[in-house]
């Protein structure tokens, strides 16, 4: 059986965004606390912190092992750069630090997760717990989409990006909507296009409604690949967002 985490630092750095994502999504159904969710998201952020820096410095020892040879071993007829390279700065802030063996904390997350009742062969894909099968179609199937609202009220959108390339979000304004609106269609023509996110996430910048107000902002999402929108529309999600 093949194994369902990925053999390269890049692979394993993309899944375990996807996971914590997914997790982010689907934690609580399969029993996951708020603290093992954080946990996954802090393991996620430190490893594709710590594999970026790792690619940039492979590049700034190419640069100086360059600039070494030509200093040693130079014909004469080329004058040294004045600037000798240097590394890049880290960016801040830094990532929490989190315990070694990241890699076998996601192995017992999968673990916890398929033991559950809940789980299903789709969650698992969705938390990136399941091995990849056979080619990947980027035209089959629909983005599972959250959104909750703690940045500072505007809504916090998010979605599986797997091996997509992002999604392109759609957005709906409902006012005076109750607190049970009827769902709409994906197709229903007042849903408006609102960004492009080449990641996984995005914090909804609009407006707010006036201090006091409330209004009923719904969203879709679909998968990107190549630039171009494919396979099918998430479910509609709403949340209240009020004045501030």
């Amino acid at each position: 059986m093949a194994d369902f985490v990925e053999a390269t630092d890049t692979g394993f750095a993309q899944q375990l965004k996807d996971s914590a994502t997914g997790l982010g999504i689907h934690g609580a159904l399969l029993g996951f606390t708020a603290a093992e969710i954080l946990e996954a998201e802090k393991d996620a952020k430190l490893f594709n912190y710590i594999l970026n820096r790792l690619s940039e410095n492979v590049a700034y020892s190419k640069d100086l092992t360059d600039y070494k040879t030509l200093a040693r071993k130079g014909d004469g007829t080329v004058l040294l750069p004045v600037a000798i390279p240097e590394p890049a700065d880290f960016p801040l802030p830094l990532p929490a630090a989190t315990p070694a063996g990241i890699e076998g904390r996601f192995r017992k997350r999968a673990a916890k997760a398929k033991a559950d009742n809940n789980y299903t062969v789709g969650i698992g894909e969705a938390c990136r717990f399941e091995a990849s099968h056979g080619t990947f179609n980027p035209n089959s199937g629909a983005p599972t989409l959250k959104v909750d609202a703690t940045h500072a009220g505007h809504p916090h959108i998010q979605f599986n990006k797997g091996r997509w390339q992002g999604g392109e979000i759609w957005k709906m304004v409902i006012k005076n909507g109750g607190n049970n609106p009827p769902i709409p269609n994906p197709q229903d023509p007042s849903f408006v296009k609102l960004e492009r996110v080449f990641g996984h996430d995005y914090i909804d910048p609009s407006e707010l409604p006036a201090n006091g107000a409330t209004e009923l902002w719904a969203y879709k999402v679909i998968h990107l690949y190549a630039n171009d929108q494919v396979g099918e529309w998430s479910l509609v999600k709403f949340i209240t967002v009020g004045g501030m």
